[in-house]
């Protein structure tokens, strides 16, 4: 996006940040537990057949102009987020950049704590998403989470320049009203930190972008794609009408009580570029002629700015027209701009009282950068004199005057229901009463599992223990007989569910070679069925007990399993000082 005060959104870089995950689902169970019922109730605007309606209020803000003597100004409406409560922030909706900006209740600078702020942790439904749209999630494996953050560039021919830093959320955000077709999912910068300009200098709590699709960072948080009048079979396109204290914003097409003639149409200059922007064939002060670009010959271009209080103009048609307007204060001659239509050309005329305000004229110099040279800022002056209707479907602006005879804010419909509304004390409140609710829950967890993991070590510690033991007593006093190795075997089986083999036994022992070994009828416990038993050609083991009797190694290692003496003399194998040798 280029940089420059044309758009408000005009620089978007990501950045990867590592921050503990957030458990939004104990959250969101947690909401319906602490909500409480101290939340006012605003009534939601009924929309006219077949459109959205969305009201709008002109606020003034500071002072502007060489003297002082003109203020700026920005026409706000409501914007209703979050659910099952929503809290209700007043915002500007802005022709000249693409996606929502919304201070966060995180956000502790100035600028964000004289603005209504928006708190994620007191709605259900927000969720962190990356920049590409995609929910943060802890990957496998992984420690922490990973996920987007951006900032933004802001600039203002009002207020100067800027930038903000934020989280991107996604929730269910309301324009104007709790209606199906006003509401949508869509993805939005909660701002975190936010510098003193321009934002301390600015009316309006946040800004819902109108521009095209190329302004934002991608379709998820693209405002028109997402409240999208089409879904609710209207025309993809809304229109402005600003007043001198009220204004209206139309979604799905134009409210023709608000026109005074019939629209011309002109195209969309580079819709690829995102805004809204045309063609200036000429500039015209009465009857002079002014060249709007370095190229005196070459066309210049037009970007309607609904957020611009004044109309931006390049330093030098800036001198050259303040020059002539200065010869007559108060009054001067109309400002005229001849802009390129399908049908030839259409002409936008500006009076001495459409672009003056106590006698200044609302015209302010810019600094653009070099691919803005030719740009002519349109903002209110034009927007208060024209009904404009913009349609993003065929990439076209319409013109026509706007009719003075209602007050945009005087003919209120209420809504056959009312919406449940948290002011954002309320709504911080309630982030910070669920996050303590959230904290003691992860700790009772966290005591559960530390409480297991302290007995898991301690049956780990057990198990080694007694496997030592077995190891160091195998060395030392089982060859002495004093172990009681059968006692042992079956702890360990019983309580650990360590089987110890049989030839554990062994140790007790003393094995013979193939050629010592007598004849298979010799072993008392079988009597030769188990080499009967064996395949041709093999042989068993054979041993020898203290005692000096031989059997075989497996058939003896069962039978002391069972009776810890000699099956041939009785005498006690691990009882040293009782066997007893037979006598030859």
């Amino acid at each position: 996006m280029k940089d420059g005060w044309v758009a408000r959104l005009c620089m978007v870089a990501v950045t990867w940040l590592l921050s503990a995950a957030q458990e939004q689902d104990d959250a969101s169970s947690l909401l319906a537990v602490v909500l409480q019922n101290r939340s006012k109730v605003m009534k939601a605007t009924q929309e006219k057949p077949g459109l959205i309606l969305v009201k709008l209020t002109r606020k003034f803000g500071q002072p502007q102009g060489t003297a002082g003597a003109w203020r700026s100004s920005a026409y706000v409406g409501d914007l209703l987020i979050g659910s099952p409560q929503m809290q209700q922030l007043q915002v500007s909706f802005d022709t000249a950049s693409g996606q929502v900006i919304l201070p966060s209740s995180r956000c502790h600078s100035a600028a964000c704590k004289e603005h209504r702020r928006f708190a994620p942790g007191a709605s259900a439904s927000a969720r962190e998403i990356n920049a590409d749209g995609s929910e943060v999630r802890l990957q496998p494996g992984a420690l922490s989470i990973k996920r987007d953050a951006i900032t933004v560039g802001v600039s203002s021919i009002d207020h100067g320049s800027g930038h903000a830093y934020g989280d991107l959320i996604m929730d269910q955000v309301c324009l104007g009203g709790v209606a199906p077709q006003q509401c949508a999912d869509l993805g939005l910068v909660a701002v975190t930190n936010m510098s003193d300009v321009p934002f301390r200098a600015m009316v309006q709590d946040g800004i819902v972008g109108l521009g095209m699709e190329q302004l934002a960072a991608n379709p998820t948080f693209h405002t028109l794609s997402r409240v999208d009048p089409a879904k609710a079979n209207l025309s993809k396109s809304f229109s402005f009408y600003l007043g001198a204290e009220h204004g209206e914003l139309a979604l799905g097409g134009l409210n023709p009580g608000r026109l005074s003639g019939a629209l011309n149409w002109v195209p969309v200059l580079r819709p690829e570029e995102g805004y809204w922007q045309f063609s200036i064939r000429s500039l015209r002060v009465g009857n002079r002629t002014l060249a709007c670009s370095a190229n005196a010959t070459a066309p210049c271009r037009g970007i309607l700015d609904t957020s611009a209080a004044g109309v931006g103009l390049p330093p030098a048609v800036h001198s050259s027209l303040m020059a002539v307007l200065s010869q007559a204060p108060c009054a001067g001659p109309g400002v005229s701009l001849e802009v390129e239509s399908a049908r030839g050309s259409v002409e936008l005329q500006l009076d001495a009282q459409d672009y003056r305000q106590n006698c200044e004229a609302m015209f302010i110099p810019t600094e653009l950068p070099e691919a803005f040279q030719d740009v002519l800022i349109l903002g209110q002056p034009l927007l208060r004199k024209y009904y404009t209707s913009f349609d993003w479907e065929t990439r076209r602006l319409g013109f026509g005057l706007a009719s003075h005879a209602q007050d945009a804010g005087g003919s209120s419909i209420e809504a056959s229901y009312p919406v449940a509304v948290l002011n954002t004390r309320q709504a911080e409140e309630l982030e910070a009463q669920i996050g303590k609710e959230h904290w003691r829950a992860r700790a009772s967890r966290l005591a559960e599992a530390n409480m297991l993991a302290v007995v898991l070590l301690q049956v780990l510690i057990l198990q080694v223990l007694v496997i030592l033991i077995f190891l160091v007593f195998s060395r030392q006093d089982l060859l002495n007989g004093r172990l009681p190795l059968v006692w042992l075997r079956a702890g360990l089986q019983r309580w650990f569910g360590l089987k110890i083999p049989g030839k554990a036994w062994l140790l007790a022992m003393q094995s013979l070679p193939l050629d010592e070994a007598p004849e298979a009828s010799e072993c008392v416990v079988c009597l030769g069925v188990r080499e009967e038993e064996m395949q041709p050609g093999s042989r068993p083991c054979w041993c020898k007990l203290r005692c000096g009797h031989v059997f075989h190694q497996d058939c003896i290692g069962e039978w002391l399993v069972k009776v810890q003496s000699c099956p041939v003399c009785r005498s006690h194998i691990f009882k040293r000082h009782s066997i007893r040798r037979p006598q030859l």
